[in-house]
């Protein structure tokens, strides 16, 4: 779970703004379970996997973004960046976050925990010329 929680967080780190001098990406892991936990959780004779694509597997996450509606109001009425909000594997919102907002994240009802991304850095060694 954590190599995917740093996934994830690399994942936001390529796909969102520069960063500036104080705000990161960070995510934001909700305490409610995922789609995919919800539904291993409540086995049937579908598999986990074909119950994803399910009505039953859609209203879930609709309903854990509708209860992360309140805490993402609250997030953007403080000014910090929601850049995505995830349900399938991570119950979670990405944002770009200061180290205080994380601080104040983390004390907020239904927050697990409040995290900056990894960051990953691309290293190339060489690079050679393409013969024609």
């Amino acid at each position: 779970m954590k190599s995917f929680v740093a996934f994830l967080g690399g994942l936001c780190l390529l796909l969102t703004s520069p960063l500036s001098a104080q705000r990161q990406p960070a995510f934001v892991v909700m305490s409610s379970p995922a789609a995919i936990e919800h539904l291993a959780a409540t086995p049937r004779e579908i598999p986990v996997r074909e119950r994803l694509f399910t009505a039953e597997a859609q209203s879930y996450k609709a309903a854990l973004r509708a209860e992360k509606l309140p805490l993402v109001a609250r997030m953007q009425q403080r000014g910090i960046q929601v850049d995505w909000q995830i349900e399938t594997v991570l119950n979670a919102v990405l944002v770009q976050a200061t180290e205080e907002e994380l601080a104040w994240l983390r004390t907020q009802p239904g927050v697990a925990t409040a995290e900056f991304a990894p960051q990953f850095h691309v290293h190339l060694d060489k690079i050679g010329r393409a013969h024609v």
